[in-house]
C-alpha cells in the first residue's frame, strides 16, 4: 500500500491568464435541438443575482474499480477510494466578512462596466430591486454566510450588494441544481418582460489550488514454496498533487461533481444554462508556504466497519498565504472572468 503526495511551490504553478482557453462555458442543452441564444443577441442585461463563492477548503476525491486484461471492471476485483484536501490559513489575520462583500461588489461593478463597454447596456440596480418580482422572491432559508460541507468543502458564500437570493446554485454535489419551475417559471419571463432585458443569475466559485489525484489496485498471484497453494496479495496505490492557484473554478470530479459555478440567463419564457468547464487563473502568485497538516486528517471509521473500497486518504495540506495577498489575487481572478467572458460574447457575435 503506498500513497504519495507532491507539493509544488508558490511559483510553480504558474498558467498565464492569456493562454486560457476562452471557450470556458459549456452550454446545457434542454432538448435535443435547443441551442443558446440569449447572449448572442442581447441587448440589455439585468444582472438580478450575482452570487461568489468563496472557498477555503477544496477537496478532490477518486474511486478507481481493478480492471481485467480488456480494460473492464474485474469480476471480484477491489476498489480503491482516494482523498486529497487543501486548507487555505493565514499567517496574519483572515479576510473579513467585509472583505468578502466588497469583493463581490467590486466584481458586480466590473462586470456591468465590462457589459456596457461592449455596448450591452446594463440594467439599474434600482429598477431591478424595486421590480415586484425581486422583492416577492427571497423565501430561501436563511443561511450563515460560511458554509462547510462535511470538511470536505469549505466557503463564503455572497451575494452582490446583499441582494436576494432568487435562485438556489450549490456546487460540491449538494443537492439538485435546476432552474425555475411552474408558476414562477411565468413570473420570472414576466420579470424580463418588466425589464426589457435578458437577466442574469451568476454564481461564481472561487477556488485556491489545484488538485491532481490518481489512485490504482491489482492483484498478484503468489505461489507458495512448495506450488501447493496460491495466495493474492492486493497492492493499492494513491498519488496526488497540490499547487496553489487562485482562479474561478471550472472543474469537476471523477463522479461528474460540478466543482464550478453556474451562468443563467431567462428572457421571457427562455431558459439558457452554461456551467463552467475550464478554470480562469488569477495569473498571480499568492502562497507564502505549503504544509502538511496531519491533524486535518478524516479519521472517522466507515459506519459499522463498512466501506465502499480501501481508503486512501493523502495528508491534507495548509496554503499559507496573507489577507492582503489572497485578496489581491481573488479581485483579480474576478475581473479575468468577467474580461474573458465578454471578449467570448464579443467574438461569438463576429
Amino acid at each position: 500500500m503506498k500513497n504519495f503526495l507532491t507539493l509544488f511551490g508558490m511559483f510553480l504553478f504558474f498558467f498565464s491568464a492569456s493562454a486560457q482557453k476562452i471557450d470556458f462555458l459549456d452550454y446545457q442543452k434542454s432538448g435535443s435541438f435547443s441551442k443558446p441564444t440569449i447572449q448572442k443577441n442581447m441587448k440589455q442585461v439585468a444582472i438580478a443575482q450575482n452570487t461568489v463563492i468563496f472557498k477555503n477548503i477544496s477537496t478532490k476525491d477518486l474511486l478507481k474499480n481493478e480492471r481485467n486484461a480488456i480494460g473492464g471492471r474485474k469480476s471480484g476485483g477491489a476498489t480503491v477510494r482516494a482523498k486529497v484536501s487543501a486548507f487555505l490559513e493565514f499567517s496574519d489575520s483572515e479576510p473579513t466578512l467585509a472583505d468578502y462583500q466588497k469583493l463581490t461588489d467590486d466584481f458586480h461593478a466590473y462586470l456591468n462596466k465590462k457589459f456596457q463597454d461592449a455596448g450591452i447596456n446594463a440594467v439599474d440596480w434600482n429598477t431591478i430591486t424595486g421590480n415586484e418580482f425581486y422583492i416577492n422572491n427571497n423565501k430561501d432559508k436563511p443561511e450563515s454566510p460560511e458554509v462547510s460541507i462535511k470538511n470536505e468543502h469549505g466557503y463564503f458564500m455572497l451575494n452582490a450588494n446583499k441582494g436576494n437570493t432568487l435562485i438556489r446554485y450549490r456546487p460540491f454535489g449538494t443537492g439538485m441544481n435546476v432552474g425555475f419551475a411552474f408558476g414562477k417559471a411565468k413570473k420570472a419571463a414576466d420579470f424580463t418582460d418588466d425589464l426589457d432585458a435578458a437577466v442574469l443569475y451568476l454564481h461564481t466559485v472561487v477556488d485556491f489550488c489545484n488538485l491532481e489525484l490518481e489512485a490504482s489496485v491489482k492483484t498478484e498471484s503468489r505461489y507458495s514454496y512448495d506450488y501447493t497453494s496460491i495466495n493474492y496479495l492486493k497492492k493499492y496505490k494513491a498519488n496526488g498533487q497540490v499547487a496553489p492557484n487562485m482562479k474561478i473554478a471550472g472543474w469537476s470530479n471523477w463522479d461528474g461533481t460540478n466543482m464550478g459555478g453556474r451562468v443563467m440567463f431567462t428572457e421571457k419564457m427562455k431558459t439558457d444554462v452554461f456551467m463552467f468547464s475550464e478554470d480562469i487563473p488569477s495569473g498571480i502568485p499568492y502562497a507564502t508556504e505549503l504544509i502538511q497538516d496531519e491533524s486535518k486528517m478524516n479519521k472517522k471509521r466507515p459506519i459499522f466497519g463498512l466501506s465502499f473500497g480501501k481508503k486512501m486518504d493523502l495528508v491534507p495540506v495548509a496554503i499559507v498565504t496573507t489577507r492582503e495577498k489572497y485578496l489581491i489575487a481573488a479581485k483579480k481572478a474576478l475581473e479575468n472572468f468577467a474580461d474573458q467572458w465578454v471578449a467570448q460574447l464579443l467574438s461569438n457575435r463576429g
